[in-house]
C-alpha cells in the first residue's frame, strides 16, 4: 500500500497557513492586477513550472522569453529561472524586480543565474526591449 503525502508536503509540516491565492502574503499589488484575459496560475512549489500548466501555455502561445520576477531570489526565482532554460526558453530576469530576505543570497543568486540560466538585467532595459518587439503592459490594457 502507498502513503501519498498531502499537497504541501514538508511545507504542510513547517508552514501552519499555506500562501495560496486570496490569503494574506499572496495578494497581487494593485498597480499589477491581472488584465482581463490574463492568465493567473496558483504556484505551489519553488518553481512556477512545477505543478502548473505554464510550460503548456507557453508552447500553445508560441512563447520564446520568459521574464521572471518575484521573490526571494534564492529560492523561488533561483528555481523558475532554471526550470525556464532547462525548457529552452530565453530566460531575464530584471534585477530590481527580485528580492530576497538575506542580502548576501539575493546577490550570490543574481551572479549564479546570470552565469549559468539566464540574463540579469536592470528593469530598464527589459523595458526598452519589451518596448522594441511591442508588448508592454499599456500595449494590452
Amino acid at each position: 500500500m502507498w502513503h501519498v503525502p498531502p499537497q504541501g508536503g514538508r511545507r504542510d509540516r513547517t508552514r501552519r497557513e499555506p500562501l495560496f491565492r486570496w490569503t494574506f502574503g499572496a495578494e497581487i499589488v494593485t498597480p499589477l492586477r491581472p488584465l482581463k484575459g490574463e492568465i493567473v496560475l496558483d504556484k505551489k512549489k519553488k518553481s512556477a513550472f512545477f505543478g502548473t500548466p505554464l510550460l503548456s501555455l507557453l508552447i500553445d502561445k508560441q512563447i520564446d522569453t520568459v521574464i521572471v520576477t518575484g521573490g526571494s531570489t534564492s529560492n523561488c526565482v533561483r528555481a523558475t529561472a532554471i526550470d525556464s532554460e532547462q525548457h529552452n526558453f530565453f530566460t531575464i530576469i530584471p534585477e530590481e524586480a527580485v528580492f530576497d530576505r538575506i542580502d548576501i543570497s539575493h546577490r550570490i543568486s543574481l551572479f549564479d543565474m546570470n552565469r549559468f540560466c539566464g540574463d540579469v538585467m536592470p528593469c530598464d532595459d527589459v523595458l526598452a526591449y519589451l518596448e522594441r518587439i511591442g508588448t508592454t503592459r499599456e500595449d494590452r490594457s
